[in-house]
């Protein structure tokens, strides 16, 4: 049996669902019912699943107006850090550069980072999306370099999902490269993580594709394509898909846009779209599979994105999608005909092909082909890359 420590301030209530959640939570309970020992150190009223080889630390969490956040909790839970770095017999694990800085800075040694989002490009766009000037961000850019650096140093392990992501990490800190390239491993993400097979049943069987319907004089419902995602994360690409959309109701297309997903941004683009009746703005969905289960195809228009979960959980249901050509999406998607650029032209172009019936089946037999490569342990394979505890 070997014992791993991951610490988080997520009390898994009030903050949003997001890949990470689910991967962190499919990590940790997958480590314990492999029978190894996991100390989670994490709010005391947090919801997190029990299980008898799961150990819960309480931290504190805390907000201000005043100071941020990340260095409140800091200093809130410095007793907790040093309690780990005196836990010799276990192996931290850190899945954000956030929570490994505030490790390294109270001097826990030997830990894993596993990098699931980019530190500096997101915060960059979040900060952009939110109409701060660009004479402002240099500063800002230069602080998250560094903290992103000082992190990346202190780590023993570094696990990133695609090799779009450590070629990014080993560009912003070239000098570094030497020590850099010999702690990064990729491990691509899987298809059937526990919270996609628990709706297996929603699988689309294989059936032939539909006609064009240009072409073909039978009535064939609307061609019903989604978006899902965090509405006010700009960098997500809602935008470029909303506009795309718009050129191909205005040639008259048949066509519906399911737009799944919350945020404030939601009633700016409700209004702006609000001429268009075919696009549904669904809001949050506690089940979004089974709207997923539903749609003739899923598109992906992410302006930056390491390893999105949406594209995973429709290549396991088997619902066509397409994806941009940035970030790991690439990596995930493979073949060509599966890929766009993120600009409103080149997605509208390429929505127009993949809604004729012979390209949208060539389509679906791709995306099967990924979902064969992309199927396996992943927990089993983290764990090989994560190695025992330091005492077994």
């Amino acid at each position: 049996m070997a014992e791993y420590i991951f610490y988080t301030n997520d009390d898994f209530i009030t903050n949003r669902v997001t890949g990470g959640t689910r991967r962190f939570i499919e990590l940790v309970e997958g480590l314990v019912n492999k029978a190894h020992r996991v100390h989670l150190f994490i709010p005391g009223w947090a919801s997190f699943p029990y299980h008898p080889n799961l150990v819960r630390h309480p931290v504190k969490r805390k907000e201000s107006r005043f100071l941020p956040n990340g260095l409140l909790n800091f200093l809130s839970n410095y007793p907790q850090l040093r309690r780990i770095r005196k836990m010799k017999q276990a192996r931290p694990v850190f899945v954000s550069i956030p929570y490994a800085l505030q490790a390294a800075l109270a001097g826990i040694k030997g830990s894993t980072l596993i990098v699931w989002e980019d530190f500096v490009g997101y915060r960059k766009i979040a900060m952009e999306s939110k109409g701060v000037p660009g004479f402002l961000m240099p500063p800002f850019i230069f602080l998250w370099r560094w903290m992103e650096r000082f992190t990346l140093l202190r780590v023993d392990r570094i696990v990133v999902q695609c090799r779009y992501d450590k070629q990014l990490l080993l560009r912003r800190h070239a000098y570094y490269v030497p020590r850099l390239s010999k702690r990064i491993t990729v491990l691509r993400n899987n298809v059937n993580p526990s919270w996609i097979k628990q709706m297996d049943y929603l699988r689309v069987p294989s059936v032939p594709v539909r006609a064009d319907r240009q072409s073909s004089p039978a009535y064939q419902p609307p061609f019903q394509m989604g978006f899902i995602g965090n509405l006010d994360d700009k960098r997500k690409g809602l935008h470029l898909l909303l506009r795309a959309y718009a050129r191909l109701f205005a040639e008259g297309r048949d066509v519906l846009l399911h737009v799944i997903g919350d945020g404030r941004c939601g009633r700016t683009y409700r209004r702006q779209y609000r001429d268009y009746p075919g696009i549904i703005f669904h809001g949050h969905l506690h089940r979004p599979m089974q709207r997923l289960a539903a749609l003739d195809m899923l598109v992906v228009p992410s302006l930056s994105d390491s390893f999105p979960n949406t594209v995973m959980e429709a290549l396991y249901l088997g619902i066509p999608v397409l994806g941009s050509r940035k970030g790991g999406i690439p990596e995930m998607l493979y073949y060509e005909d599966l890929l766009f650029e993120p600009r409103v032209e080149a997605l509208y172009f390429k929505l127009k092909w993949a809604m004729q019936g012979q390209h949208l089946g060539t389509i679906r037999d791709l995306c099967s082909r990924r979902r064969k490569s992309l199927e396996f342990d992943w927990v089993g394979a983290m764990q090989r890359v994560l190695g025992s505890s330091k005492a077994t």
